[in-house]
């Protein structure tokens, strides 16, 4: 008997035309992963309505970071380890961290990190050394 853990399956996906995220959760429960399947059916939207990447598409990982905001593949964090800055990647089977230079983490403390962006809006956080000016959010150091 194979005993599957509940967890909420959602998905996004980058819609160009609107620079916005699209999400969405229509699948059942005998789908892991949203690959191969039609953007329309996960999206539950109609082809023509949104200009959409399917190279963006990202799986909640059933994780959430320190201020409760959900973590999604594509995700950028910035860990509780030293301030180590690195991508949420899907790879053998399982959610990751890595970074540009090879680094990784196989089992990150989730909730301790903090989402500051994802690769498809910000590649540039994964490249440049941050300052956290005193409003708490991130930018680009000068």
């Amino acid at each position: 008997m194979i005993i599957r853990e509940k967890r909420e399956l959602r998905f996004r996906v980058w819609d160009k035309d609107a620079s916005r995220w699209l999400y969405g959760s229509n699948l059942s429960p005998s789908y892991q992963r949203a690959d191969n399947l039609p953007l329309d059916v996960l999206f539950n939207i109609l082809s023509d309505s949104a200009i959409i990447d399917s190279s963006t598409v990202g799986q909640y990982i059933g994780e959430k970071d320190k201020n409760k905001v959900r973590i999604f593949e594509g995700d950028i964090l910035l860990t509780d380890e030293a301030n180590w800055k690195a991508l949420v990647v899907y790879e053998g089977a399982s959610f990751w961290l890595r970074d540009l230079r090879g680094g990784f983490s196989l089992e990150p403390n989730w909730n301790k990190c903090k989402v500051i962006g994802n690769i498809f809006e910000n590649p540039y956080l994964l490249e440049e050394k941050l300052k956290q000016p005193k409003n708490g959010k991130f930018s680009k150091k000068n």
